[in-house]
């Protein structure tokens, strides 16, 4: 898996890098959340040691590893190694992954007391959304991606399992506050994406 060799501090705790993965041509994307003691990394792909240092120092000591889809594993197990942190994934992919997972989310569930996992079903297998309220910071799988090649809209009806079952699930989203999105391919939005997403969504209908 390609590894990204830099990240970027977007502000109030919220670090993104990506890089380009040939194997499937497009740009991986993955987001971290400081948020006081606790570091949640999203789908998180390879990052260079020195930059990886710079990012956490000797900084992460709770938290956890976040996976949105079973397609997601990524470079989850050397960032549980690393970091001694659990790896959670969605309780109906569980089936995908090569590693073990050391606790399993569903819709509704509330994580670390600041988390909320909102299922997004219809995209790839077991996918899910994070929700960090505090920050207003809503992360994103596969559900919805926001590439150059592509603009900002919901993952391509080829690679869905039900395209019409996840554009009524994205609808959903509006039901929460946010500001910020995150992507598993792609840049965030960094200002007004809950109003992005509604005026998506209503192109959609």
């Amino acid at each position: 898996m390609a590894a990204a060799d830099e990240f970027h501090d977007l502000g109030a705790g919220l670090y993104f890098w990506q890089a380009y993965e040939l194997a499937v041509k497009t740009d991986l994307s993955c987001a971290a959340i400081r948020s006081g003691d606790q570091w949640y990394f999203v789908d998180p792909i390879p990052l260079a040691a020195d930059a990886r240092q710079e990012l956490t120092g000797d900084s992460v000591r709770r938290g956890a590893i976040l996976l949105t889809n079973g397609n997601h594993e990524r470079a989850a197990a050397a960032f549980r190694d690393r970091f001694a942190l659990p790896v959670l994934a969605p309780a109906d992919a569980i089936a995908e992954f090569t590693i073990p997972v050391d606790r399993l989310v569903a819709d509704g569930d509330e994580l670390f007391g600041e988390i909320t996992v909102i299922a997004l079903p219809g995209a790839a297998t077991g996918e899910v959304a994070y929700l960090h309220a505090a920050s207003g910071t809503l992360c994103l799988g596969d559900a919805l991606i926001h590439l150059d090649s592509h603009g900002f809209g919901p993952l391509p009806a080829k690679y869905c399992r039900d395209s019409r079952g996840l554009h009524k699930a994205l609808a959903r989203l509006l039901d929460h506050r946010f500001e910020r999105m995150t992507f598993a391919h792609g840049t965030p939005i960094l200002t007004k994406a809950r109003a992005r997403l509604e005026s998506l969504l209503a192109s959609l209908s």
